[in-house]
Formats: C-alpha cells, sequence, structure tokens
C-alpha cells in the first residue's frame, strides 16, 4: 500500500512538472531553454527574459508558429537573435550585457525563407556550398510550434554562409 502510495505521488508530481503551459513571452523563451537543454542546439539564452519577453505580445500562445535564428559570432563574442511569426518580429543583438533591438534585418533575406520553408536538405547544401569559409559562425534555427501553450520544437544547426546569388 505504502509502495502505490508513493508511485502515485511521483506521478502526479512528475505530470504537473512536465505540463507547462507558455502563456506570455517569459515563459515562452525559459519553456524553449529547458525543453533544448540537453539538445545538440541547445537555446543558448542568458538575458532576463523579462526584456526579450515582453516584445514577444504579438505571438498566440493557443496556436502559432515561432521561428527563430540564433549566430554567435566567433569574433566578437555578440549574440543576434531573430524571433518571428506570421504577425510581427523582434530582432536584436547582444554582447556582454548589453542588449540592443533593432528594425532592421540582422540576417540575409534567404535565412528567413530558407527556415520558414523548413527545408533542412536545401540549407546543408548551402552551408556545403557557400560556407565553411574560416570564421564562420555557428547558427542555430528553431520552427517553435505552439499548441494550446505547449511547444513542438524543432532545431537544426549550422554554420554561417553568404552568397550574393542567394538575395535574388
Amino acid at each position: 500500500m505504502k509502495s502505490i502510495t508513493v508511485i502515485i505521488a511521483f506521478l502526479i508530481i512528475s505530470c504537473s512538472a512536465s505540463k507547462v503551459l507558455v502563456k506570455d513571452g517569459d515563459t515562452f523563451l525559459n519553456t524553449l531553454k529547458s525543453q533544448t537543454k540537453k539538445e545538440k542546439c541547445s537555446f543558448v539564452y542568458n538575458e532576463d527574459t523579462s526584456l526579450i519577453g515582453k516584445r514577444l505580445d504579438f505571438l498566440d500562445y493557443e496556436n502559432d508558429t515561432v521561428y527563430l535564428i540564433q549566430e554567435y559570432n566567433i569574433q566578437t563574442g555578440e549574440f543576434y537573435v531573430s524571433i518571428w511569426s506570421d504577425k510581427s518580429q523582434v530582432e536584436y543583438k547582444k554582447n556582454g550585457q548589453k542588449v540592443q533591438f533593432t528594425e532592421d534585418s540582422i540576417f540575409p533575406k534567404y535565412y528567413y525563407s530558407l527556415i520558414r520553408g523548413w527545408d533542412i536538405e536545401k540549407i546543408k547544401k548551402y552551408e556545403n556550398q557557400y560556407g565553411g569559409n574560416f570564421g564562420a559562425n555557428p547558427v542555430k534555427a528553431y520552427k517553435i510550434r505552439i499548441d494550446k501553450g505547449k511547444l513542438e520544437v524543432n532545431c537544426i544547426s549550422f554554420s554561417s554562409f553568404f552568397s550574393p546569388d542567394l538575395e535574388n
């Protein structure tokens, strides 16, 4: 009887711990970080969540698809981040503790269309064809599906690449 009580208590605790519902920008960022923590392309997020989270008020936490690109510049130590959905976007760069928001696109236009299309094969093809240069930065991209407050996260890691041909 005692072991049954312990098992039931364990199940209740583990079920409630795994049901974090995303309801705002802060919980979105924290849930994304915890869900990807043990993965190859874990989301690196050290900022104060309220600083970024309050700018994510355009997300629909019941039903939305969110895209995120994160690049780390090895030479400068800066992070570049873009978070967007069909409704709006937030772009910023972070150097040390300083976060600087921008209205301009941080990444080349073709990054956004490749990530939105989630064509992994094409991304890897372009990485091999146009990337791999000395000093190429690590990039992580995410396609996050929000369904009734829960996240389904897909991610890809690749090295930055550039080609003027892709801009057209």
